[in-house]
């Protein structure tokens, strides 16, 4: 089955995925795009075990067996392939994304099960992000997100404010574009609202490959105006956050900035998120 480079509406979704064999199909192709290929030795021919809910391809030339969902976000998974595929395109919406008590109650699932399937995603998500290095010219800032309580110093983070580095790329290439990086940092590293030379040092080692790279101080009313367009940048993701998930605490908060920045970076480069997260979910996490 073909798969359209997006899908405009659950409608739509659903009449191409209006089966669990349509779904196997898919995740057939994405799996092995140029056919089937033994994991094992590379033989591209096979015997179809059908009786199991999910296929099983075994070897003509050594007898391995496989299963479409083995080493995917699927894996183990009793969840149907046709639920799973939903939760993906619910996550590649552009619009919002979806959180575990929506999902649960869409998908029919438990708050449990629909919990652990985001979280699976939002892992490759992750996984992807550590892949690719920002380059080119960088600006970067400090930025918070949560509020922070009324007695505590302007100059002070409280407890229920959470520091990372927002950082944006200016690739060389005329014809590149931008690309938007969230990482949290230790507060061991913070004095006051200022960041140690370390998590800058830190940050350019882990994710940059940069010719040069620039983090803006916001000790001066020039550097705070430089700083704008990044600060907006914290504060449209916070409040993606709060509206969507009602706010997320520190445990697993990089991986929801992950997302977000993993939905900006794919709008800004044209891609279609259905299409790309697709892929990342149904091939080797």
């Amino acid at each position: 089955m073909k798969a359209l480079h997006t899908y405009a509406s659950l409608e739509h979704f659903l009449q191409h995925f209006h089966s669990e064999d349509a779904c196997i199909q898919y995740l057939f192709h994405q799996k092995w795009p140029d056919g089937y290929s033994c994991p094992r030795c590379q033989h591209t021919d096979c015997y179809t075990i059908a009786s199991r809910r999910i296929p099983l391809y075994e070897c003509q030339s050594c007898s391995h067996q496989t299963s479409l969902t083995v080493s995917t976000v699927m894996e183990r998974s009793r969840t149907t392939l046709r639920k799973w595929f939903t939760a993906i395109w619910f996550v590649s919406r552009s619009d919002k994304g979806v959180n575990a008590v929506e999902l649960s109650s869409l998908l029919h699932v438990t708050y449990k099960t629909a919990w652990s399937m985001l979280h699976k995603i939002r892992r490759v998500i992750s996984q992807h992000d550590t892949q690719h290095t920002l380059n080119g010219h960088i600006d970067a800032a400090f930025t918070l997100y949560g509020q922070s309580h009324r007695h505590v110093a302007s100059t002070a983070i409280s407890s229920k404010q959470h520091p990372f580095i927002t950082a944006v790329s200016h690739p060389l290439e005329r014809n590149s574009n931008t690309m938007v990086k969230m990482k949290l940092v230790c507060r061991e590293l913070i004095t006051g609202r200022r960041l140690s030379p370390i998590a800058y040092e830190q940050f350019d080692t882990q994710h940059s490959s940069a010719n040069k790279i620039r983090f803006i101080p916001l000790t001066s009313y020039h550097q705070r105006t430089q700083a704008v367009p990044i600060q907006n940048l914290a504060k449209h993701m916070s409040t993606w956050l709060n509206n969507t998930f009602h706010g997320v605490g520190a445990l697993h908060l990089q991986m929801y900035l992950d997302e977000y920045c993993y939905r900006l970076n794919l709008e800004a480069h044209h891609i279609s998120t259905w299409r790309h997260l697709s892929m990342l979910c149904c091939q080797i996490c």
